[in-house]
């Protein structure tokens, strides 16, 4: 919700990418649905898997907190829809942070 306010063109463009593959995440949950074959999400949901583990695995690690990697394979079925959602959000209401309007 914050990219279009970080001066950072890498981190505005790492948002975008996340924004992007979530939101390819459910077409192609879409088209798994319309085709009744998995294999487009399952590819997508696997690639996801391999990217964001190690790099939660590594954050759980440091905070001590591996007892929340048991949630993750259930959580990256959600996660798409926060991503698209609060992007959408963004876009068509802007948003507040520390009590100031974007």
């Amino acid at each position: 919700s914050k990219t279009a306010s970080y001066s950072s063109r890498f981190s505005q463009l790492v948002a975008v990418l996340v924004f992007l593959f979530n939101l390819s995440m459910l077409g192609s949950l879409a088209l798994s649905i319309i085709e009744q074959c998995a294999f487009p999400f399952l590819i997508m949901y696997g690639i996801k898997l391999l990217i964001d583990f190690p790099i939660l695995l590594s954050i759980n690690f440091f905070f001590r907190q591996q007892k929340n990697m048991l949630y993750y394979p259930l959580l990256q079925f959600f996660y798409p829809w926060y991503i698209v959602a609060v992007a959408v959000w963004t876009l068509l209401g802007g948003y507040s942070w520390k009590g100031r309007k974007y």
